[in-house]
């Protein structure tokens, strides 16, 4: 019996899962932009890391983290 209800709950999964990604699908083509938007630019964090010339002084002084100045910066690029 349990067998019978796991297989039910697996098959309403699947159908959740595509039903989902048609919406995104559908809303991706309207236009829709997902994620969460950008709250500093890489030509910000450029310039910054130009006057301070190492990547621990640059996210100090903008307030962020080396991963994120490390992954502008090669966004600037």
């Amino acid at each position: 019996m349990f067998g019978m209800l796991s297989s039910f709950a697996e098959f309403e999964l699947s159908l959740r899962a595509e039903r989902q990604m048609v919406g995104i699908a559908a809303a991706k083509a309207k236009g829709r932009k997902f994620g969460r938007t950008a709250t500093i630019s890489p030509d910000a964090v450029a310039d910054a890391y130009k006057e301070h010339m190492t990547i621990g002084k640059t996210a100090k002084a903008m307030g962020i983290s080396k991963s994120s100045v490390h992954r502008l910066l090669k966004a600037e690029a």
